[in-house]
């Protein structure tokens, strides 16, 4: 029978651990799908789900979320947020089903849903963003944005003026092409510091922070190879922050030691596989040593060198994740005190979880699908519910998807976010000040910054 048959549900949504999520009453309509989904009202959000009661949960995960409509056919997922009076204009399609939340039977019980409808489009000085950190660069105790727009050779800031508004961005040049930039305090003024890696040139640059949210001229340390992410940490234990950095073109990782005062004169390298794109140093095997992973993307794989505690590491293990892979983000996704591996497969269109046994090795990956060309990744607990979700941005598909976790390292199929044209990097981060984390995003192709902020 086609969807003129209007029925009332019940929908009661578990845990695997039997916790109730979420009680509330749907309209369904079989059948039939908004006729304005054609035209005005198009859904905010599409992603991919299951089943129908896959569909339900992940309208139920957003408290903007309305009305959902399933398609058999390609198992689409469309989420609607402004359809009050849409109802009554109905068209039939034998491969949908539409369900609608009812006013005032909603509840919930011990979980907080995702608003992150809120979105708000800066746009930038120069070219071709590609990566960006968020930090107080001005110690006005309002977090600042700092980019890396790569065809323009310069770092962007842009201060942040409160209430969600920005000055303009102002370009401190750089190297050729920069590819990341990276924020701590590398000569210990209290004044956090920027280090770019330039690919064009083949070099570090260190920005030293002048003060006011102005960094004196950059000066470069030579490395004469390709040289992709960075990260800042002390690895030596002289609380003096170094330097260390993914090695593209000589298929290796490497440590700048500070000497003090932001000088480098010293650096060690490792061997990792071919071509490694992304850096995280983290404690993996709860030694208290922190350890190097990295995202090797002509090799399909990360690398994991264990840190032997005298700033050095052990020879590399490898283990095997989706093709090409590029970001990697690291945090304990099950609640078993082991942190675990996240990457992003820019070919393969998918995100690999990799789960720590406890000891600094991993379970065979897990795979989840995601949009087209993933660039960046983070991990972060999005809805408060305790467990960390994985934030992606699919570059080619000019959006970024949350991944919300089931409580046990699994996670829901993503839904999606429109952002601007290849995005290319995420920072989460409570940009103002309300309590709640939002989504600071680059988008390379329309040379613009979009956060999303938490309502």
């Amino acid at each position: 029978m086609l969807g003129t048959q209007l029925l009332l549900l019940l929908i009661l949504v578990i845990q695997s651990t039997g916790q109730l999520i979420r009680s509330f009453e749907m309209l369904i309509k079989t059948d039939q799908q908004f006729e304005c989904s054609n035209t005005t009202c198009l859904p905010y959000s599409l992603t991919k789900a299951v089943n129908i009661g896959d569909c339900q949960v992940i309208c139920l995960s957003q408290t903007q979320c309305q009305a959902a409509t399933f398609h058999y056919s390609n198992s689409n997922c469309e989420l609607f947020d402004n359809i009050v009076y849409q109802f009554g204009i109905m068209l039939n399609n034998i491969d949908t089903i539409t369900m609608s939340v009812i006013s005032g039977t909603r509840f919930s019980v011990g979980y907080n849903s995702i608003n992150v409808q809120n979105r708000t489009i800066y746009p930038l000085t120069g070219f071709q963003p590609l990566n960006l950190a968020v930090k107080d660069i001005n110690g006005d105790n309002k977090p600042d944005i700092l980019t890396i727009d790569r065809s323009s050779s310069g770092m962007g800031v842009l201060l942040n003026r409160g209430n969600r508004t920005f000055f303009p961005e102002v370009l401190h040049t750089t190297g050729s092409a920069p590819f990341v930039v990276a924020v701590g305090d590398l000569n210990n003024d209290s004044k956090p510091d920027a280090v770019v890696s330039n690919t064009g040139s083949l070099a570090i640059g260190i920005l030293i922070n002048a003060g006011s949210g102005t960094f004196y001229p950059e000066y470069n340390l030579t490395i004469g190879g390709n040289v992709n992410p960075i990260t800042i940490a002390d690895v030596n234990n002289d609380n003096k922050l170094d330097i260390l950095y993914s090695f593209w073109s000589s298929h290796s990782v490497g440590v700048f030691f500070n000497d003090g005062n932001a000088t480098f004169s010293s650096r060690t390298s490792y061997a990792t596989d071919a071509s490694p794109i992304g850096i995280e140093y983290i404690d993996v095997n709860n030694d208290n040593q922190r350890d190097i992973i990295t995202s090797n993307s002509d090799s399909n794989t990360v690398s994991i060198l264990l840190g032997k505690g005298n700033a050095t590491f052990f020879p590399q293990s490898t283990y095997p994740v989706g093709i090409s892979p590029s970001s990697l983000a690291v945090a304990d996704l099950n609640g078993d005190d082991s942190p675990d591996i996240v990457v992003t497969n820019s070919v393969s269109n998918t995100t690999s979880v990799l789960i720590n046994r406890g000891n600094g090795s991993f379970l065979t990956q897990v795979l989840y699908n995601v949009g087209n060309g993933p660039s960046s990744v983070k991990i972060y607990d999005m809805n408060n519910d305790g467990y960390p979700d994985i934030i992606v941005a699919n570059s080619n598909s000019n959006n970024i998807g949350i991944l919300i976790n089931k409580g046990d390292g699994s996670f829901f199929n993503q839904a999606t976010f429109s952002v601007g044209a290849n995005p290319s990097a995420i920072v989460v981060d409570d940009i103002d000040s309300d309590g709640k984390s939002d989504i600071i995003v680059t988008n390379s192709g329309s040379n613009n910054i979009a956060i999303l902020y938490q309502n």
